[in-house]
């Protein structure tokens, strides 16, 4: 199955790098032109929790962003990309030592 070129533009390759997956939803969704009402009868929710969906950056639940994802086209590696957690930096990195307490 021919992925569609959306998923290879700049924009969706910058989103999924940003690990910005509800975003990706979002042009995916509004790629198809359809509403929030149309997309959330089809993966079986609320308007509402779609638009929370599209706006969190952080993930809920997993299974529906799966079935968002899927019913917009978005392939799994664009998706998985957006999943990823992000590499540490110096700020965030862990130093572990051992202590001579240990030998």
């Amino acid at each position: 199955m021919p992925v569609d070129p959306l998923w290879s533009s700049t924009t969706a390759l910058q989103l999924a790098a940003q690990r910005r997956p509800g975003a990706l939803i979002r042009i995916g969704r509004q790629h198809h032109a359809w509403t929030l009402v149309v997309l959330a009868e089809r993966i079986g929710c609320s308007p509402a929790t779609v638009s929370r969906l599209e706006r969190r950056t952080r993930i809920a639940d997993l299974a529906l962003v799966h079935r968002a994802a899927r019913e917009v086209g978005m392939p799994r590696h664009i998706l998985m990309t957006s999943l990823a957690p992000a590499p540490a930096t110096a700020a965030t990195a862990t130093r572990v030592t051992a202590s001579q307490r240990a030998f």
